[in-house]
């Protein structure tokens, strides 16, 4: 086998990349994916998409994700983004003085974030019990998906389109000589790379590439999620408890996705304390939930650099390889702008926005890391 580009993770990040690859008139791809589409990050995700952050980079470059989410959604329906908010609840005064701060900076990027009263709660989730909520951050531009409607949409169309996607296919060794990656050695066979090699396998990137004498600084970090049995929907944003670090989202069938951070999770293993704490958290506000029966828990990865930004564009050790990964958490809501970018890329074209050029890799070794306050949802 061989193909003018090969992609290794078939989640957000390498599905939407070939797509625009197909725009851009390149067929000649082929995806490479360990186990099932969205069997990583992609697929374990709440589906929140968001661009209100903290650092100019995320701002610039998730607005722009938005638009390509609107766009694809309008050329795609399947895909199926929906823009009904993000909504931060805050608890504390102090938290009030730094949101304002942080709304401000955001408003400055275009993004039209707001502080919202009490009453201004109750308007966007008429069901919450306001209990100690003394006010919240509301983004009315962010949304959310299914991922796995998103996942599946894609790699039909890429199939239609003629790239060849291959799933339960573990690149075991990417193969270099003078510069260049020339092939990988994969579970089903060696695949020849003809033009470019894209590395965008989450976790797993991190030991291909050091194979390969590039150190990646990434860690994964383990995080819990749940989603209960579906219900009346009742819930449009995605909401943030800021304490907390907790969030809560209902997908389109009525199901309610939890997540929370929990202490030492450093195993991948289900933890009865997560369910415990994100029940606790979340029935305070919701205590109509109290009867609804969990449907299913499981495990997925951020794959977490030093200044939570990811890693996006080519290395200095090799002409032909290109890195998409450490997004630490936020991979998905990315996919579009980073796959645009990525095929860019691949062609010999500059990237569309000047921040992207600021998450190579070699940011880490001058020193020029980018910081990331709201890491969480």
């Amino acid at each position: 086998m061989e193909a003018e580009v090969v992609i290794v993770g078939a989640g957000s990040t390498g599905l939407f990349t070939a797509l625009y690859l197909t725009e851009l008139g390149l067929e000649d791809i082929i995806l490479v994916e360990r186990s099932y589409i969205g069997s990583g990050s992609s697929g374990r995700c709440a589906g929140g998409i968001r661009a209100s952050f903290s650092s100019k980079e995320h701002i610039v470059l998730m607005s722009e994700s938005i638009k390509l989410w609107r766009e694809l959604t309008e050329k795609f329906p399947e895909i199926g983004f929906r823009q009904k908010g993000y909504l931060w609840l805050l608890t504390r005064e102090e938290q009030i003085d730094t949101s304002k701060n942080l709304v401000a900076f955001q408003n400055t990027l275009g993004v039209p974030t707001r502080i919202v009263s009490r009453e201004g709660i109750e308007d966007i989730v008429p069901s919450i019990d306001l209990s100690d909520i003394i006010a919240g951050i509301y983004d009315p531009i962010a949304g959310k998906v299914y991922p796995f409607d998103v996942l599946y949409s894609l790699a039909h169309i890429l199939r239609e389109n003629g790239v060849e996607i291959l799933t339960h296919t573990n690149v075991e060794e990417i193969v270099v000589s003078n510069r260049r990656a020339v092939a990988v050695r994969t579970s089903r066979g060696r695949i020849k790379v003809k033009g470019h090699l894209i590395v965008a396998a989450g976790v797993w990137s991190r030991n291909l590439l050091r194979a390969i004498g590039i150190d990646l600084p990434m860690e994964a970090e383990v995080h819990h999620i749940l989603v209960t049995e579906e219900v009346r929907q009742f819930l449009d944003p995605l909401i943030i408890h800021v304490d907390t670090g907790a969030y809560m989202v209902q997908d389109p069938i009525g199901g309610v996705l939890m997540g929370v951070n929990i202490e030492d999770s450093y195993e991948d293993k289900l933890r009865a304390d997560f369910l415990r704490k994100v029940a606790r958290i979340w029935l305070k506000y919701f205590p109509q939930l109290r009867k609804v029966n969990l449907l299913r828990y499981w495990i997925g990865y951020y794959e977490v650099t030093p200044d939570h930004h990811p890693v996006i564009g080519s290395v200095p050790e090799y002409d032909n390889i290109l890195v998409a990964t450490g997004f630490s958490g936020h991979g998905f809501m990315m996919g579009p702008i980073v796959g645009l970018e990525l095929s860019r890329m691949i062609i010999g074209r500059e990237p569309y926005f000047k921040e992207t050029k600021k998450l190579t890799i070699d940011r880490f070794a001058r020193g020029e890391l980018i910081e990331e306050k709201a890491v969480i949802g």
